[in-house]
Parts: C-alpha cells; sequence; structure tokens
C-alpha cells in the first residue's frame, strides 16, 4: 500500500509535525515517523510542552532533579525540560537535514509570547536559545508582530534560522518575507554566507473560528483557505521577482511558506476537510486558466 504522507514529497511538500513529548523520543515513535512516515521536521511552543509536562508522569523524574539542584525558577524548569527535547529531536533528525543538504530536517522552538511586543527582548531571547540548543537544524520562532519583524531581520542577518510564526494574512506574510529577505541582504552585503533557513507560518483554520457567528452557513469554513490561496500567490510573485532572483543566484534559499494550524476545527467537518477544500479550489483555478487560454487564443 501507498503512503499518502510519503507520496506528499513527490508533490514537493513537506510533513511536520507540530507535537513533542519526551516519550516519542524515548519509545522510537519519532524515529518510526521519520523512517516510515517521511516526516522532515518538527514544531514545539509553550502550549505543546505544558501539555506534555503535566499530562502524565514522564518528565517527573527530570523536574526532581532540577529542582534537588536547587533550580526552582519555574523558567528555568520549563527551559531546561523543553531544550533537552529539543536538542534530542534536532539529532533525530540530523540525518534529514544532512541528506537534504540542509534544506529540511529542522526543529523548532519559540522564544517567550510575553516578548511578542518587544523586539530588543525577542532578540535576546531567540539569541540565547539559538546558543543554549546549540543545533544547526534549530528553527527560532518569532512572532510576526509588528515588533517580531525587525527582530526576524536582524536574527536572520546574525545567520539564525527563524520559523515566522503567527501570520494570519498576506499581508503578514510579506511583511515577514521582507524581513528575511533583507537579513540576507545585510549577510551579503557582510560578505557572508546567505545560507540561513526560514518558514513563514500561516495559521489557516483560526480565521474560520474566528467569524463563524459572523457569516451565512454558506460561507462558514471558507476563509481560511482563501487566505491561504491568497498568501500562496504572493510567495509565488515573491520568488518570480528581480529581487529575489538575484538572491537566488548568490545561493539564498527562499523562505517557505508553512501551513498552520490545518485541522478543521468544527466538529462536524471531516478531518480531510482543508484537503478537500485546496483540491477544489485549486480545480477551480485550473477551469479558469484553461477558460482565459482558450479565451486568448480565440481574441488572436
Amino acid at each position: 500500500m501507498t503512503n499518502p504522507l510519503r507520496e506528499l514529497s513527490g508533490l514537493g511538500q513537506a510533513v511536520w509535525l507540530d507535537y513533542l513529548h519526551r516519550r516519542i523520543l524515548e519509545d522510537g515513535e519519532l524515529a518510526r515517523l521519520i523512517a516510515d512516515d517521511g516526516v522532515t521536521g518538527l514544531t514545539s511552543n509553550p502550549s505543546i510542552f505544558e501539555q506534555a509536562i503535566a499530562g502524565g508522569d514522564t518528565y517527573d523524574s527530570a523536574l526532581k532533579a532540577q529542582v534537588l539542584g536547587a533550580d526552582d525558577d519555574v523558567m528555568a524548569l520549563y527551559e531546561g525540560l523543553a531544550i533537552a527535547d529539543i536538542r534530542a529531536a534536532a539529532d533525530a533528525f540530523r540525518p534529514v537535514y544532512d541528506s537534504l543538504d540542509r534544506r529540511d530536517g529542522f526543529v523548532s522552538l519559540e522564544v517567550s509570547p510575553y516578548l511578542a511586543m518587544d523586539t530588543e527582548a525577542t532578540i535576546a531571547e531567540a539569541r540565547r536559545l539559538w546558543r543554549a540548543v546549540d543545533r544547526p537544524n534549530l528553527m527560532i520562532k518569532v512572532p510576526g508582530t509588528g515588533p517580531g519583524v525587525p527582530a526576524i531581520r536582524v536574527l536572520v542577518g546574525e545567520g539564525i534560522n527563524i520559523n515566522v510564526t503567527l501570520l494570519f494574512s498576506r499581508k503578514h506574510y510579506l511583511a515577514a518575507v521582507g524581513a528575511y529577505m533583507r537579513g540576507i541582504e545585510r549577510r551579503l552585503a557582510e560578505g557572508l554566507s546567505p545560507a540561513v533557513w526560514s518558514v513563514a507560518s500561516l495559521f489557516i483554520s483560526r480565521w474560520d473560528v474566528a467569524i463563524k457567528d459572523r457569516v451565512p452557513p454558506a460561507l462558514a469554513n471558507r476563509l481560511g483557505v482563501a487566505v491561504g490561496m491568497q498568501c500562496y500567490a504572493a510567495y509565488r510573485d515573491v520568488l518570480a521577482s528581480p529581487r529575489w532572483q538575484k538572491l537566488a543566484a548568490a545561493g539564498a534559499q527562499p523562505q517557505r511558506l508553512l501551513w498552520a494550524s490545518t485541522g478543521a476545527k468544527d466538529p462536524a467537518l471531516p478531518d480531510t476537510y482543508l484537503r478537500r477544500s485546496w483540491q477544489d479550489r485549486e480545480r477551480l483555478a485550473q477551469r479558469r486558466r484553461q477558460c482565459r487560454d482558450i479565451t486568448g487564443r480565440i481574441q488572436a
């Protein structure tokens, strides 16, 4: 039987796991997902770690050891556990990272959400986490807020891989990719390698949750996919732009779009809703292109 997750790679798509728990590191489940299902990356956030740490006794012994070591600061306890897991996950993905010539195999760790509106604090936190984890296939998650955008530019300029998170629109995406390109341009101007990697994480289904009581039933669960299509068109435009072509010629890698929050939030929808919505819209777009081609030939 074919594996649909494996088949995605043939379409130029990569599957990342939006989950991390020490259990899947220890029982071999993460290794199986990489080997059998072709998972090529992983993301985490404080909520994921909260659920993992509080949802059983897996972390109890490690927590006890930290407390006995006179480390009773809550953030220090959290970071001690999170950084250990992120290092182990990065090591698990290192063969993927190496085999794909550093184009994938990344693991993401998020700066504190409390710093989302503070540029300088975000920069300092990202630098500290980058040094603490000390893995080349790490991505630091930085929110694409107004204050986060200049932080992205600075960090990319310093050679730190960035996962821009909390993007919700074409405007947000363009700000994120613009910051990425400015960071690369800074590196090239300073004679440094443009070999820095980034993804722009666009959240899809959150839109539909936010407006579910404000639209008629015929428009329910449609906005997220529409915004995604709009951002993908912008992504294609960026890759075709003279500015990006110049950077690509110098060896820069594109900032890939990452589809986040893709699970259907409406319990009345099937799990495959977003996949089917993308397919339906792509078929519609294809028909429109065919119509334009036919119209052009008739006019000619």
